[in-house]
């Protein structure tokens, strides 16, 4: 009996180590996701002054070309995010570290 009580216990604490991990890791997903608004903004900044900047250097098809890829690519991770915020906020996980006193930000 004692063999089949310490197989259930072992079990239970597995499921616990497997939850906790799972959070953890969402917890780290949630983060890349919440730091993706800032990072869009300051990459298509930082882009933008790089194209001025190079405009007299390079030829300038290859700069529009190189600019609309890299907004064409920041948009594509821009509703990525968007869509991750949505379904955090309407699924009934609670991530760690969400207050759940966000504003719509997306």
């Amino acid at each position: 009996m004692a063999a089949w009580s310490d197989r259930d216990d072992t079990a239970h604490i597995d499921e616990e180590r497997v939850a906790r991990q799972l959070e953890i890791q969402a917890g780290r997903v949630a983060i890349v996701f919440d730091s993706q608004p800032l990072a869009i903004m300051v990459t298509l900044l930082v882009a933008t002054i790089l194209a001025v900047v190079l405009w007299p250097v390079i030829s300038h098809d290859t700069i529009l070309t190189w600019l609309a890829l890299t907004y064409l690519v920041n948009t594509w991770r821009w509703a990525g995010t968007a869509v991750s915020r949505r379904r955090r906020r309407s699924s009934d996980v609670r991530w760690p570290g969400d207050t759940g006193r966000r504003q719509a930000d997306c």
